[in-house]
């Protein structure tokens, strides 16, 4: 049996100035997070990832919302 990890999300970004690249986590009121990746770096544009309240993996996709 694998034991679950318990961990927790806060709100924080990451600029790199160097490659441009923003990283953006963000926690919900719903008990879920994302994570946003953007900048000029990426060739197929922004990404957004989703995680569930257990921190598990629920989808990924173009994030199309600017700030």
């Amino acid at each position: 049996m694998i034991a679950k990890k318990v961990f927790t999300i806060k709100q924080q970004v990451v600029k790199d100035l160097a490659t441009g690249l923003t990283i953006e986590f963000k926690a919900r009121e719903d008990g879920e997070f994302r994570l946003y990746l953007s900048g000029s770096i990426l060739p197929l544009g922004n990404r957004e990832i989703h995680f569930g309240k257990e921190g598990d993996y629920v989808g990924a996709g173009t994030w199309l919302k600017g700030k």
